[in-house]
Order: structure tokens, then C-alpha cells, then sequence
């Protein structure tokens, strides 16, 4: 109030101003049904901006944007976004990927169309459906195994594996088996394994498998269609349990033999026990003239080389076997006298091929002598004069004391009879018949 005026009435004054705007920071209530289960569609519901909220809009609003990609592992690549009223309060997306992750982010925008926080965000798996047909199906030892369907269109539940003779086109005669639960036959994160029995040996089969889903009536389409040679009833272990036995009874018996072989060169070696000398040192076994001889002059005749001329051969019409002095160990021909061995690996052992050691004090002939008996006299022309001592009768003699020729006469004589007598004659005996005989 100015000074000298008296109060009056005060005076008001209205200003609008309009302050600077900013990202809208508006959050949206999500309603989408949980429930939903359908394989190929997702529904997305939300309600829109409130009024209330107006202090978060912190500009004019301009429409929805939204954003849907894939988070599973087989529908990372799929990608789509677009932009809704402002108005909208629900989003359906088909052609989805059954059993199957999708995230979807809602964003309000200015008139500008720029955002920053995300007003709403869902993550939805789709329903399950039909699932696809296992794959990699093989059989080795009547035993299956294939590999779960890929991708994944609902949680398995189970499986049935069906085979026949691979010769018969039937398809009623395809043999089914049991329902085959998916913990039952699992055999890895992502592998089914079934055993097969009943199958005949050596026939020829072929094999499908299908797989079920949790939830859903309808199975998977058969696998492709493997053959198998079914086995002969001989499983791979039992082949190796054979095969080890076999190895390790060649080997025992290979041991066998070597040792056998062993004993018997040891034996061979061996030979006989070695002799003492007279310095009570043992000597190798060497024929010698001189048996007085130390082991140390027998070991360095040992290390001389063989003669130069050669052995003398001893024949039958040579004179000097006559004398028996030329036949023994010391003389001059030793028929016996055998060159040293020195390429044996000790000369502390002997082999069977070395001469037996001479008996002590008596010379060991070579041969023995012949006994001659008593010559006969010869007659003038030099041949044996006859004897008539031996003579069984005098009168088979002729008048110069020479054999009369008896060819027409047989005399017995009884061998068994020292002085060689004549056999008693032969009594005559009758042959009549026994008619003849009682007449």
C-alpha cells in the first residue's frame, strides 16, 4: 500500500504457465489371463492410463508402443513391434511357435513418440500340441535309442516303439509295445533307450518309435524306419569274456612250454659233476695223456688253437689195432680225442657232449679184445680137415673120412638131447573109424 493512501481493496492477479515436459513415466496394469493354453495364439490384456496418475504422464500422451521377440532357444529369431492407440487395452499374436516363450514390453509414448520406461512387461509360454517324431533312432544289441523331438512342442510323457519282419509289407502285423514312460526309458538329458526282447535270432527286423505329450490325445508320426539283424544270442559282453579266457589260456600254456624248454637246455647243460685236481681246484673235463695235470695247464691248453694236421683215420686192416697198447688213452692214435669247446659262457659247466672222465688208476681201453677160439687143423688143400667127433655116425663116413651123401635118407636126431641120440621111432597108429572099431 502506498504511503499517504488509506487501505482499500486488495488486488489479485492470475498467471498460467506451462512447465517443460518430460518422458512419460506411466505404468500399465497387467490382465492378461493365465490361463490361456492355446499352442499358436497369445492374448495380452492391460487397462489403460488412469486420470489419477496424471502426474506421472509429465507430457501429452501419444499412443501405445509394443515390442514382442522370442526367448526359447528355437524362437530367438522371431521379432515384431508396432504401435496401438492409446485407447487399447488388449494385443493377440498368432502364428506362435507351440510351447514356446514370448516376452512382450508395452511402452507409452509422447505425441513425439519417444519413451523411456517400460509401462508393462509378460513373459508367455504358449499351449502344447501334437508333438514331432523322434529322431536318430538306431539299434545296436537288440537295444533302441533315438533322440527326443526337436524342437520341443510340449513336455513328453512317453513313448511306444513298434517293429516287424522287415519282409513283410503288412502293417497289421507291426508288434506294439507298452506305454513307455519318458523317465522309464531315459537315458540322457535329451536320449530314450529301450531293450527289445522276444525277437528270433538272426531275423531280420525293422523298428519305429513315437513319442507322446503331456496334455495332448494325439502322438507323434513314427520315426523313420530303421533294420536290424537281430543277434544270435551272444551278447558283446559274453564275446569278450570268451576272448579273455581264450588269451589267457594260450598264454599259461605258452608259459608252459617255455618253461618246459627251459629246464630241459638247463638239464642238457648241466652234464656231469667236474673233478678235483690235485691243488683240490676243479678242472674242466678234458681228455688227456696226462692226467696229473693242474687246472691252470688244462685251462691254458684250452686257449691253443686246434692242430693243423689232420686226424688220423683208424680202418680195420691197420696193424695197429692188433696191440692193445696202441688202443688205449696215452698212445699216439686217440680215436676219442675231442677239440676243446671254448665258446661256452663259463667253463664251470659241461654239456653231455664231453668224454666221460677216465676211471682212476686203470687205463679205460678202447676196444675189448677179442677172445679167438682154437684153430681147427687144415687139410693139404688148406681146408678144414674133417671132424669126426662131430660126426653123428661113423658110417656116414667114406673110406678117406669125408660125408657120404644121405639123400635118400632121413635121420631124426632129438636136438634137445645133449649127446644128440636119435628119436624112438613113431608108433603106428589106426585111423578106423569108430563103426569099424565096435565090429
Amino acid at each position: 500500500i502506498p504511503k499517504g493512501e488509506k487501505p482499500g481493496r486488495p488486488e489479485s492477479l492470475t498467471v498460467k504457465k506451462v512447465t517443460e515436459q518430460t518422458l512419460p513415466k506411466v505404468s500399465l496394469k497387467d490382465l492378461t489371463d493365465k490361463d490361456q493354453n492355446d499352442p499358436g495364439t497369445i492374448t495380452y490384456k492391460w487397462e489403460s492410463p488412469a486420470r489419477e496418475d496424471c502426474d506421472n504422464f509429465n507430457s501429452e500422451l501419444g499412443y501405445i508402443f509394443y515390442k514382442i521377440k522370442g526367448s526359447s532357444e528355437w524362437n530367438k529369431d522371431y521379432f515384431k513391434e508396432d504401435n496401438l492407440s492409446l485407447s487399447s487395452t488388449d494385443l493377440t499374436i498368432s502364428n506362435l511357435l507351440p510351447f514356446s516363450l514370448y516376452q512382450l514390453e508395452l511402452f507409452i509414448t509422447t505425441r513425439e513418440g519417444q519413451f523411456s520406461a517400460t509401462a508393462l512387461q509378460n513373459n508367455r509360454l504358449t499351449g502344447p500340441s501334437q508333438p514331432n517324431q523322434p529322431t536318430n533312432l538306431t539299434i545296436s544289441s537288440n537295444n533302441l535309442k533315438w533322440e527326443a523331438p526337436y524342437p520341443p512342442t510340449g513336455q513328453v510323457d512317453g513313448y511306444e516303439v513298434r517293429w516287424k519282419h522287415s519282409n513283410n509289407a503288412d502293417e497289421s502285423e507291426w508288434e506294439i509295445s507298452d506305454y513307455l514312460a519318458a523317465g522309464e526309458v531315459s537315458c540322457g538329458d535329451t536320449l530314450g533307450c529301450y531293450q527289445v526282447q522276444g525277437l528270433e535270432s538272426n531275423k531280420n527286423y525293422s523298428f519305429q518309435v513315437r513319442a507322446f505329450n503331456l496334455n495332448v490325445d494325439v502322438g507323434s508320426s513314427w520315426s523313420v524306419m530303421v533294420s536290424y539283424m537281430s543277434d544270435s544270442g551272444f551278447t558283446t559282453d559274453m564275446v569278450v569274456i570268451v576272448v579273455s579266457m581264450v588269451t589267457v589260456m594260450v598264454l599259461v600254456i605258452l608259459l608252459i612250454v617255455f618253461l618246459v624248454h627251459k629246464c630241459n637246455i638247463c638239464n642238457r647243460m648241466k652234464g656231469f659233476k667236474r673233478t678235483m685236481t690235485d691243488d683240490y681246484s676243479f678242472r674242466p673235463i678234458i681228455r688227456d695223456s696226462d692226467s696229473r695235470l693242474s687246472s691252470v695247464s688244462r685251462f691254458t691248453d684250452l686257449r691253443k688253437p686246434p692242430p693243423t694236421t689232420p686226424p688220423t683215420i683208424i680202418s680195420p686192416s691197420d696193424s695197429n689195432i692188433s696191440s692193445p697198447g696202441n688202443r688205449s688213452p696215452g698212445s699216439g692214435v686217440d680215436l676219442r680225442h675231442l677239440t676243446p669247446t671254448l665258446n661256452r659262457a663259463s667253463l664251470n659247466r659241461r654239456s653231455c657232449l664231453d668224454p666221460l672222465p677216465p676211471v682212476p688208476g686203470k687205463a679205460e681201453p678202447i676196444y675189448d679184445e677179442i677172445v679167438k677160439a682154437g684153430t681147427q687143423p687144415l687139410d693139404e688143400d688148406n681146408y678144414l680137415a674133417p671132424n669126426p667127433v662131430r660126426v653123428a655116425s661113423v658110417e656116414s663116413l667114406d673110406e678117406e673120412g669125408y660125408l657120404r651123401p644121405n639123400f635118400h635118407r632121413h635121420q631124426l636126431i632129438d636136438t634137445k638131447s645133449p649127446d644128440r641120440e636119435s628119436l624112438p621111432p613113431i608108433p603106428a597108429v589106426s585111423y578106423s573109424s569108430q563103426d569099424q572099431l565096435d565090429t
